[in-house]
């Protein structure tokens, strides 16, 4: 992106000024230049830009207009002490910081309903900030067993299409449509949302559509269009309704967003006030954190666990159990986790999705008896109604689950026999409800047709499966 972006910069015509706007204390990336001299870092890309551009002049804002007042001093002396300092500088702000900074009231793992309120009872916004992926898939965990609506942001999922495309499509009886018939379509299916976001979303398609503007459109060409040219945001969003009030993120997704209160996980503070604390990239992690919130910032203590990543590009999560050589945890959300073509197995399934599921359903996933598929796969029901079938999980899941286990026996070349595999996984949770199109090979016997296109519904799961001990 920096090469890119220095490239952009120099092709400019003399007479084109530009802005370049960064903020170094926030350069959190860096760590993927070390010893890699093809990745530039975000120190040589300053250097770059003043050696390519030596009557460039440098402005500072010295001004914090997210934390206002008193607040907004707050982190003034650590951003000083990172940027110019030394280590003793840095951790002597970072223990300053822990001075300032309360504990949160309640524990996390206890974290209710009417806690959450404290914070976000008059529509505010409340970020939990981990530090890691696994801190962030435990704690949604502890939220969901509680009740507790929130947003997960972690790291292995990609934008899937709304919902909406496939309630509009998978009804529809015509072979084209036009903005008439789609309005009044989702007038009927999404009354809530209006005419505004009917039109708004009529737009998005046909902007999918390379060409002359027409009046009526052939549903595959739309189809074909969200294929291959789908870059309206519009396209990937879901539902109608308000989006939840608390987020839980690691701190590396969080950047660049904002929140009016933000919990942060303990040790991302308490390790950068310990004296042997050198690494400056860490001390940005934690001000990245540290100023995320408009109006608060609380600490909370998150219990030690034994999480580790496979060790591949996924850096999936898991957790081993304790003393045995037995998984205990693994993190679901990535789109390749779920078989897309097995939620289109049948007409009542699709039905079934449509009209019963919903965003936050708790899941289990259910291993199938061995040899049903060429690979361990599990069946996805409904934690209330097991013997119905939503879907299964893929092939990529059951080689990341054989590596988490390969990983708790210190054996890659280990393999790992069906009995090994857990029986069955809760703390498993709908993550969206989506839209899956396919222009390639047989359509699924649940699937809606048009032309040599399919469209069905779809779902992402997400959560930090457990294992169901009752059954391992």
């Amino acid at each position: 992106r920096a090469e890119l972006v220095l490239a952009m910069l120099k092709g400019l015509p003399d007479t084109c000024g530009f802005t370049i706007l960064g903020d170094s204390c926030q350069a959190l990336y860096d760590y993927m230049a070390e010893g890699d001299p093809a990745i530039m870092s975000s120190e040589q890309f300053y250097q770059d830009i003043f050696k390519s551009f030596p009557s460039a002049n440098y402005y500072a804002l010295t001004e914090n207009h997210r934390q206002g007042d008193t607040f907004g001093q707050l982190t003034v002396p650590y951003r000083k002490a990172i940027l110019t300092g030394s280590t003793q500088d840095r951790v002597s702000a970072a223990s300053d910081l822990l001075t300032h900074i309360p504990r949160m009231p309640v524990k996390l793992t206890r974290f209710s309903r009417s806690d959450a309120l404290r914070y976000v009872s008059q529509g505010e916004t409340l970020g939990i900030l981990t530090r890691t992926n696994g801190q962030a898939l435990q704690i949604s965990a502890w939220l969901q067993n509680a009740d507790v609506p929130h947003t997960l942001h972690c790291g292995l999922g990609s934008p899937t299409l709304g919902d909406w495309i496939a309630r509009i499509f998978c009804d529809y009886e015509n072979e084209s449509i036009d903005e008439t018939a789609f309005v009044s379509n989702h007038l009927a299916l999404f009354p809530e949302a209006g005419y505004e976001m009917a039109h708004m979303r009529w737009t998005a398609l046909v902007s999918t559509q390379r060409g002359e503007v027409r009046k009526r459109y052939e549903v595959a060409d739309l189809l074909k269009g969200i294929l291959r040219n789908a870059k309206d945001p519009m396209l990937f969003e879901s539902g109608t309704g308000a989006k939840p009030s608390i987020t839980v993120s690691n701190i590396h997704r969080a950047k660049g967003k904002e929140f009016d209160s933000v919990i942060v996980i303990d040790d991302v503070i308490e390790a950068m006030a310990k004296p042997d604390t050198e690494e400056t990239l860490e001390h940005k992690v934690c001000y990245v954190a540290l100023t995320r919130p408009k109006i608060r910032i609380e600490r909370a203590e998150f219990p030690k666990q034994y999480i580790y990543s496979i060790k591949n590009s996924t850096r999936r999560c898991f957790k081993p159990m304790i003393r045995k050589k037995y998984i205990n945890n693994i993190e679901v959300g990535s789109d390749t986790d779920v078989d897309v073509l097995s939620l289109a197995a049948d007409e009542n399934t699709q039905r079934y999705l449509r009209q019963k599921v919903y965003t936050g359903m708790r899941l289990k996933l259910i291993k199938c008896p061995e040899g049903t598929k060429p690979y361990i796969a599990y069946r996805i029901v409904p934690e209330d109604n097991e013997k119905t079938v939503l879907g299964y999980t893929s092939k990529p899941f059951a080689c990341e689950l054989e590596h988490a286990i390969q990983q708790i026996y210190n054996n890659m070349h280990y393999s790992v026999k069906y009995e090994v595999f857990p029986h069955a996984f809760c703390d498993v949770y709908v993550h969206g409800i989506t839209t899956c199109v396919s222009g390639i090979g047989p359509a699924p016997a649940g699937a809606k047709t048009f032309g040599d296109v399919s469209i069905w519904s779809g779902i992402t799961i997400t959560g930090f499966a457990a294992v169901d001990k009752d059954t391992y």
